[in-house]
């Protein structure tokens, strides 16, 4: 099981590094550069899982698409991301983005799970996401 988990983690980390800047602003109808759907995925913690002795967390969300359009990063929608924030009990903080999904219909709701990681020798105390939007490399 453990295995599985590492192999998601590192399949969830090569999808976000094929992402490019911040930049929230696209043209519709090219790959990756039309509508922002950040504020339109409802994140919903059903799970975590905190792993101490490897300092990393399991968080599984159910995803719910607020909007009255469907969301998908194929047909030109951008990518939506997490901004993880994971703090420990000395207040030291560890930030990274990971992938979501890249598409849901209106008014629908899938599951999701994340990995992220924390200092060596810390204790995880709580953590914080942010959707962000990405345009895909290239558009």
């Amino acid at each position: 099981m453990k295995n599985a988990v590492i192999a998601f983690a590192s399949v969830l980390a090569i999808a976000t590094l094929a992402c490019s800047s911040d930049d929230n602003s696209g043209s519709p109808g090219s790959p990756g550069g039309g509508a922002c759907f950040a504020s339109s995925l409802q994140f919903t913690q059903t799970n975590i899982d905190v792993y101490p002795g490897d300092s990393n967390i399991f968080v599984k969300f159910d995803v719910k698409n607020t909007s009255t359009k469907d969301f998908d990063v194929q047909k030109g929608d951008q990518i939506v991301e997490l901004k993880l924030i994971i703090t420990t009990t000395d207040s030291s903080k560890y930030e990274e983005v990971v992938p979501t999904i890249n598409d849901l219909a209106a008014g629908k709701t899938t599951t999701l799970l994340i990995h992220g990681t924390y200092g060596g020798g810390k204790t995880y105390q709580s953590y914080t996401i942010e959707p962000i939007c990405r345009r895909l490399a290239g558009t």
